[in-house]
Protein backbone atom coordinates (compact mmCIF):
# COMPACT_ATOMS: atom_id res chain seq x y z
CA UNK A 1 0.00 0.00 0.00
CA UNK A 2 2.69 2.54 0.35
CA UNK A 3 3.46 2.32 -3.33
CA UNK A 4 0.02 2.87 -4.05
CA UNK A 5 0.14 5.79 -1.48
CA UNK A 6 3.23 7.63 -2.59
CA UNK A 7 2.10 7.06 -6.50
CA UNK A 8 -1.37 9.05 -5.48
CA UNK A 9 0.66 11.57 -3.85
CA UNK A 10 2.93 11.85 -7.13
CA UNK A 11 0.25 12.72 -8.89
CA UNK A 12 -1.07 14.79 -6.97
CA UNK A 13 2.30 16.98 -6.87
CA UNK A 14 1.90 17.19 -11.02
CA UNK A 15 -1.60 17.75 -11.28
CA UNK A 16 -2.30 20.95 -13.42
CA UNK A 17 -4.35 22.46 -10.25
CA UNK A 18 -1.10 22.53 -8.67
CA UNK A 19 1.01 23.75 -11.86
CA UNK A 20 0.06 27.20 -12.77
CA UNK A 21 2.12 28.72 -15.62
CA UNK A 22 5.18 30.34 -13.85
CA UNK A 23 8.37 29.82 -12.42
CA UNK A 24 7.63 29.48 -9.01
CA UNK A 25 6.10 26.20 -9.34
CA UNK A 26 7.43 23.03 -9.39
CA UNK A 27 6.78 21.80 -13.05
CA UNK A 28 5.91 17.72 -13.68
CA UNK A 29 9.03 17.01 -15.45
CA UNK A 30 10.81 18.30 -11.93
CA UNK A 31 9.00 15.40 -9.58
CA UNK A 32 10.21 11.84 -9.46
CA UNK A 33 8.85 8.73 -8.23
CA UNK A 34 11.09 6.84 -5.86
CA UNK A 35 9.28 3.72 -5.00
CA UNK A 36 10.57 -0.49 -4.71
CA UNK A 37 8.61 -0.47 -8.20
CA UNK A 38 10.19 3.08 -9.90
CA UNK A 39 13.70 2.87 -8.18
CA UNK A 40 14.24 -0.57 -5.96
CA UNK A 41 17.15 -1.18 -8.49
CA UNK A 42 18.77 1.76 -8.89
CA UNK A 43 22.54 2.44 -8.72
CA UNK A 44 24.44 5.51 -7.65
CA UNK A 45 24.36 6.66 -11.36
CA UNK A 46 20.62 7.04 -11.48
CA UNK A 47 20.18 8.31 -8.06
CA UNK A 48 22.84 11.20 -9.35
CA UNK A 49 20.42 11.35 -12.33
CA UNK A 50 17.28 11.81 -10.55
CA UNK A 51 18.67 14.27 -8.07
CA UNK A 52 19.95 16.46 -11.08
CA UNK A 53 17.03 16.72 -12.77
CA UNK A 54 14.44 16.80 -9.79
CA UNK A 55 13.33 19.02 -7.50
CA UNK A 56 11.07 17.10 -5.64
CA UNK A 57 11.16 13.06 -4.55
CA UNK A 58 7.72 11.06 -4.24
CA UNK A 59 8.10 7.92 -2.80
CA UNK A 60 8.43 4.95 -0.08
CA UNK A 61 10.48 5.49 3.00
CA UNK A 62 12.17 2.05 2.53
CA UNK A 63 13.36 3.64 -0.48
CA UNK A 64 14.46 6.34 0.85
CA UNK A 65 16.21 4.74 3.72
CA UNK A 66 17.91 2.61 1.98
CA UNK A 67 19.37 5.42 -0.08
CA UNK A 68 20.32 7.43 2.62
CA UNK A 69 21.92 4.64 4.82
CA UNK A 70 22.69 1.35 3.14
CA UNK A 71 23.93 2.94 0.05
CA UNK A 72 24.45 6.81 0.56
CA UNK A 73 23.24 7.88 -2.45
CA UNK A 74 21.61 10.54 -1.26
CA UNK A 75 22.63 13.34 1.61
CA UNK A 76 20.18 15.21 4.25
CA UNK A 77 22.13 17.93 3.97
CA UNK A 78 21.44 17.85 -0.15
CA UNK A 79 17.37 18.52 0.92
CA UNK A 80 15.76 21.69 2.55
CA UNK A 81 12.41 19.93 3.50
CA UNK A 82 11.17 16.13 4.00
CA UNK A 83 7.55 15.86 4.03
CA UNK A 84 6.53 12.44 5.93
CA UNK A 85 2.85 11.56 5.04
CA UNK A 86 1.30 9.01 7.65
CA UNK A 87 3.69 10.08 10.29
CA UNK A 88 2.08 7.97 12.97
CA UNK A 89 3.56 5.10 11.62
CA UNK A 90 7.26 6.30 12.52
CA UNK A 91 8.12 4.37 15.49
CA UNK A 92 9.94 1.82 17.01
CA UNK A 93 12.19 0.03 14.03
CA UNK A 94 10.25 1.38 11.00
CA UNK A 95 11.47 2.32 7.70
CA UNK A 96 10.45 6.00 8.31
CA UNK A 97 11.52 6.10 12.03
CA UNK A 98 14.85 5.28 11.00
CA UNK A 99 15.55 7.63 8.50
CA UNK A 100 14.67 10.59 10.80
CA UNK A 101 16.78 9.10 13.50
CA UNK A 102 19.77 8.84 11.12
CA UNK A 103 18.72 12.67 10.11
CA UNK A 104 18.56 14.17 13.22
CA UNK A 105 22.05 12.10 14.56
CA UNK A 106 23.58 13.17 11.55
CA UNK A 107 22.95 17.18 12.37
CA UNK A 108 20.67 17.50 9.88
CA UNK A 109 19.92 21.23 11.47
CA UNK A 110 19.70 22.59 7.53
CA UNK A 111 17.19 20.20 7.03
CA UNK A 112 13.36 20.84 7.69
CA UNK A 113 10.58 17.67 8.46
CA UNK A 114 6.98 18.06 8.26
CA UNK A 115 5.12 15.13 9.38
CA UNK A 116 1.33 14.85 8.39
CA UNK A 117 -1.31 12.62 9.77
CA UNK A 118 -5.10 12.57 10.69
CA UNK A 119 -3.85 9.41 13.48
CA UNK A 120 -2.22 11.79 15.93
CA UNK A 121 -1.48 8.13 18.20
CA UNK A 122 -2.55 4.45 17.07
CA UNK A 123 -3.00 1.48 18.59
CA UNK A 124 -6.44 2.01 19.68
CA UNK A 125 -5.59 3.94 23.33
CA UNK A 126 -8.93 4.05 25.35
CA UNK A 127 -7.67 6.26 27.80
CA UNK A 128 -5.49 9.73 28.10
CA UNK A 129 -2.94 8.25 29.56
CA UNK A 130 -3.16 5.45 26.86
CA UNK A 131 -2.63 8.55 24.15
CA UNK A 132 -0.24 10.00 26.05
CA UNK A 133 2.23 7.26 26.26
CA UNK A 134 1.03 6.25 22.20
CA UNK A 135 1.95 9.96 21.67
CA UNK A 136 5.52 9.82 23.22
CA UNK A 137 6.52 6.82 20.93
CA UNK A 138 6.20 8.91 18.07
CA UNK A 139 9.47 10.29 16.82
Amino acid sequence: TSRLLARQQFERVCSERLQPPDERYVRRDRVVEVTGYTAGAWGAAQWNDAFRRSDVFVGTAEVFRKAFEEKGYLRFQDFSLIVVDECHHARKDAPVAQMLTRLFKDGGAQTRVLGLTASFATGGASSRIDFERERLQLQ
